[in-house]
């Protein structure tokens, strides 16, 4: 994914990444409007990423384009001459002892609980609903609609908490579900108002 670099820390700790093995710790904050972040302003997860290519755009920011190495859990962070630094420990997935034919069914609700909620979004692109539709992992799914769907940070931070890949699997179908049940309320008002317009 590709994302705008603006706090001069943060800009910092990019170069500093680039100059170095160019991995970095993203984590999102748990109120966007601090602008100095301190350790209790930030989520205990957040993940590792390999800094692919970095830059400069207008207003002295810079546009990161990052790959995704793993969850890591965040135990430090401190700012050092106007750079941030954070400690973290790797977290890896846990083993999902679910059988496999209530993976598949899973996997199969999943599908087509999406397809519902893509009909009512014109505006996805054609390779997101394909890369859904094809994918029968549970891990990589998981994450991809996660990231791949307008929902709010913080559903967006509980799916990369879920360590185990079907619990995070069924956790998206849940948040699937609750948008498709907004979708369709949205649907019916925007109906309402519309025939109330015409009537008047």
């Amino acid at each position: 994914m590709h994302f705008d670099v603006g706090r001069k820390i943060s800009i910092n700790a990019m170069e500093e990444a680039m100059r170095s093995n160019r991995f970095v710790f993203l984590v999102p904050q748990t109120d966007a409007t601090v602008d100095n972040p301190t350790r209790k302003d930030l989520y205990d997860v957040g993940t590792i990423a390999r800094i692919r290519q970095v830059l400069k755009v207008a207003d002295d920011g810079v546009r990161c384009l990052v790959e995704g190495v793993c969850r890591a859990k965040l135990i430090n962070f401190d700012t050092l001459n106007e750079t941030s630094y954070a400690t973290v420990e790797p977290l890896d997935e846990k083993v999902s002892r679910a059988k496999a034919t209530y993976k598949e069914a899973l996997i199969r609700r999943v599908h087509e609980a999406f397809m519902q909620f893509a009909a009512y979004q014109p505006k996805m692109p054609k390779d997101i609903k394909g890369t859904v539709i094809s994918t029968n992992e549970p891990s990589f799914l998981g994450d991809y609609i996660a990231a791949s769907i307008p929902i709010p940070v913080d559903d967006k931070q509980y799916v990369l908490e879920q360590l185990n890949p079907v619990k995070r699997l069924e956790v998206v179908l849940d948040i699937i579900k609750r948008e498709l049940e907004i979708c369709e309320i949205d649907a019916t008002i925007s109906e309402k108002t519309h025939k109330n317009i015409e009537e008047s």
